[in-house]
């Protein structure tokens, strides 16, 4: 089971999931390009080392494969999936109040779990430290505006009723401090911003994190489904939130 990326990283390489790329690639069409060969052959995940222009790595295709989403999730086949999911159809069958008591008091334990340290804390930058351009966002299309970050879990809570809501939005780097979010207006985050009524609304965006929650995020779920307790359900264990 794992926590964070480091973990699945780890597991893939392992077994001959992951390659890493030590080539120099750019951000500009390339590196894109050479992800589309390689899922399409259902070839490896793939750990872009030598990034021009950036000193950070680039993880792509990790999702690519059933095998390597059943591993995101430590599960060894759909099967087990579905019996973790049990309670929660229960829940929803409203088969019996026993069952449905039984059901809800096996999802208090997959409920997430907030910790004081985390990966994202060991290196922090505040005010001008901050440059949203040294990350390695990528150009995919030719005919693209700029470069994309394209997995960001968008975090955003409903201005209305306070739920929360982890959507998957690709955002345009722009400059070192703003970047464009591109939601449809049917999607939940976009809901929210319609519903704050020209106020504010805040959102947090996490590149990387729980494999399991990368997967839900990305989910079409109703809009009454926590993706983080939709995360803990699947893969049998909360999710860790800092």
């Amino acid at each position: 089971m794992f926590d964070d990326l480091r973990g699945l990283i780890k597991a893939l390489e392992d077994r001959g999931l992951l390659r890493r790329v030590k080539e120099r690639v750019s951000v500009d069409l390339e590196l894109a390009e050479v992800v589309r060969r390689v899922f399409r052959r259902r070839g490896p995940a793939l750990l872009f080392e030598n990034v021009e222009g950036f000193d950070m790595p680039v993880l792509a295709n990790i999702f690519g494969t059933e095998e390597r989403a059943l591993m995101a999730l430590g599960a060894d086949d759909v099967d087990s999936i579905v019996r973790r999911l049990e309670g929660l159809t229960r829940v929803v069958a409203r088969l019996s109040f026993r069952e449905a008591v039984k059901a809800l008091a096996s999802l208090r334990s997959m409920r997430p779990k907030l910790v004081r340290r985390a990966p994202c804390k060991e290196v922090v930058k505040v005010g001008g430290e901050v440059r949203l351009t040294r990350l390695p966002a990528i150009r995919s299309w030719p005919k693209e505006a700029g470069r994309f970050i394209t997995y960001p879990l968008v975090f955003t809570k409903d201005p209305v009723d306070g739920a929360r809501n982890v959507g998957v939005y690709r955002m345009q780097v722009f400059d070192d401090r703003s970047a464009g979010m591109h939601w449809q207006m049917h999607k939940h985050g976009a809901i929210h911003q319609l519903r704050a009524s020209g106020r504010r609304l805040e959102v947090a965006v996490a590149l990387g994190g729980d494999p399991a929650l990368m997967l839900t995020a990305a989910m079409p779920l109703p809009k009454a489904v926590d993706e983080v307790l939709m995360a803990g359900a699947l893969k049998g264990s909360p999710v860790k939130l800092v």
